[in-house]
C-alpha cells in the first residue's frame, strides 16, 4: 500500500474515532438545541479536516444565505464534505447509499433523508421532507440525480423541487432557495475530471482510493448564487430550470 494512501487512511480513522464520542451522544438526544449545535460543529470540523487530509483546498465565491433549500451540481462524494463544511443542512440522498459499507453509517449519523428515486417514492416521501423543513431544518439535494464528470451539468429532475411548493402553506413562498455551483480543479492536468465519480465501471471505493493516493492538491470553488424567492416562480419546473441555468452558467465559464 503506497505510503500516501496509508498515512491518509490512518489520519482519517484517527480523526473519526476522536470525534465520534462527541457526536454520537448528541445524535442520540438530537432534539435538544445544544445537541444540534454539537452535531453541526462536529460535522463542520470533521468535514474540513477530511478535506485537508484528502488534499483539497476550498475557494468560496458569493455569499452564503440562510435558505429553505440548497441545490448543487453533483460531481463526487467530496461534494458532501464541501457542503457540510459550510452549511447547516441535511442531505436528501438515493436510498441505496444507506447500504454502502461504512459510508452508509456515516450518512445515517448525518441524518440524511433517503428516498427512492426510481419510483414514486420521491413523491410519496414528500411529507417527510416537508416535516423536516417545517422544523426549520434546511435541506440540500442534487437535482441531476447522479454524479457527472464535473465539466458540465445534466438537466435537472424537477420532482424534488415540489417540496418548495407545499399545498396550503403560503409561508413557504416567502422563503428562498440558493443554487450552488461546485467547480473542481484537478491536481492532474491530463485528467480534468479527476475528482468525479460517474464512470459506471468505477466503484465508490476505487474512486476514494484513487483520490487519497494522489500526492498533489486540487481545489474546489464553491459559488453561492443569489437566492431565488419561491414566490417568483409558478411551478417546480420553472424553479428547477432557473437553478439549472444559474449553476451551469458558472460551471462552463
Amino acid at each position: 500500500m503506497p505510503f500516501n494512501l496509508y498515512k491518509r487512511l490512518i489520519l482519517f480513522l484517527f480523526l473519526t474515532v476522536c470525534l465520534l464520542p462527541i457526536y454520537i451522544p448528541a445524535f442520540l438526544i438530537s432534539r435538544l438545541t445544544i445537541s444540534k449545535l454539537i452535531m453541526l460543529y462536529t460535522k463542520k470540523v470533521w468535514s474540513l479536516l477530511v478535506l485537508k487530509i484528502v488534499g483539497i483546498k476550498l475557494k468560496i465565491s458569493g455569499q452564503r444565505q440562510k435558505c429553505l433549500v440548497y441545490v448543487s451540481n453533483h460531481v463526487s462524494w467530496i461534494d458532501i464534505l464541501v457542503l457540510n463544511a459550510l452549511l447547516d443542512i441535511v442531505f436528501v440522498s438515493k436510498n441505496e447509499v444507506k447500504s454502502w459499507p461504512g459510508l452508509g453509517i456515516l450518512a445515517i449519523l448525518a441524518k440524511t433523508i433517503f428516498i427512492e428515486r426510481r419510483s414514486l417514492g420521491a413523491l410519496q416521501q414528500k411529507n417527510l421532507l416537508e416535516r423536516s423543513l417545517n422544523k426549520g431544518q434546511s435541506l440540500c439535494f442534487f437535482p441531476e440525480g447522479t454524479s457527472t464528470d464535473g465539466l458540465d451539468v445534466k438537466p435537472f429532475k424537477s420532482s424534488l423541487f415540489s417540496i418548495c411548493f407545499p399545498k396550503g402553506n403560503q409561508d413557504f413562498l416567502e422563503r428562498s432557495i440558493q443554487p450552488i455551483t461546485l467547480k473542481y480543479t484537478s491536481p492532474l492536468e491530463e485528467e480534468a475530471g479527476f475528482y468525479s465519480f460517474w464512470n459506471e465501471d468505477d466503484t465508490i471505493f476505487k474512486n476514494i482510493k484513487k483520490i487519497i493516493k494522489n500526492s498533489k492538491s486540487g481545489s474546489v470553488e464553491i459559488i453561492f448564487h443569489e437566492p431565488l424567492f419561491l414566490k417568483n416562480f409558478k411551478s417546480r419546473k420553472d424553479l428547477s430550470l432557473a437553478c439549472f441555468n444559474l449553476i451551469r452558467e458558472k460551471l462552463i465559464l
